[in-house]
């Protein structure tokens, strides 16, 4: 089920506000993850020797926070263009697997 034009306008205003503040809210998304699934804070190489309550602080987390809303950014402005997403997102898949090993059961039930 394809998103209206105005549906994709709406979805696009709401995660410019998201944006005004990238670093913030990319570390309240992280950390709001970890919280509810700590164990996953050690697929991070990076984090893995890092307290939960430490990372909110660290330039680590805040870097990769804004890769990844940098990344949301990409699929969100081609929202109009459905096979761009579906390339965005491969491409995305395809980098996780391959360097972190990342695989679809890691993902399953992480709405």
């Amino acid at each position: 089920m394809a998103l209206t034009t105005e549906e994709i306008k709406r979805v696009q205003t709401t995660w410019g506000k998201v944006m005004d503040d990238k670093s913030m809210n990319g570390v309240k998304l992280f950390m709001t993850f970890f919280n509810k699934y700590p164990s996953y804070k050690d697929l991070f190489p990076s984090f893995r020797n890092i307290t939960l309550d430490d990372l909110p602080d660290t330039r680590k987390l805040r870097v990769h926070a804004n890769g990844v809303l940098d990344a949301v950014s990409s699929i969100v402005e081609n929202l109009d263009d459905i096979e761009t997403v579906v390339i965005i997102l491969e491409a995305m898949a395809r980098r996780h697997y391959t360097r972190h090993g990342i695989q679809y059961k890691h993902m399953e039930g992480r709405g």
